[in-house]
């Protein structure tokens, strides 16, 4: 009679889709998060490295200036020194 059922039928399937799309992100997230939370459980240093090939390999790679692989360097082997 006013025309509500002809405007309300028309948005119901993208209303059903939007459920269903919103289930889909909100599972896909659940899986993401439970899969990331075993990788870094599963991820452990290397401890056979010693921090200065650590830092030799951060050098190495660019990841630091000269200057600070000096000052790490020489912070590093004064702290081997004092223990």
């Amino acid at each position: 009679m006013w025309g509500f059922q002809q405007g309300f039928q028309w948005w119901m399937p993208l209303f059903g889709m939007g459920m269903m799309l919103f289930w889909v992100v909100v599972v896909g997230l659940a899986i993401w998060a439970f899969r990331n939370s075993f990788r870094s459980r599963n991820r452990s240093p290397d401890s056979t490295e010693t921090p200065i090939e650590i830092l030799q390999k951060r050098f190495a790679r660019g990841e630091i200036t000269t200057e600070q692989f000096e000052e790490m360097q020489d912070s590093i082997q004064m702290r081997i020194r004092s223990a």
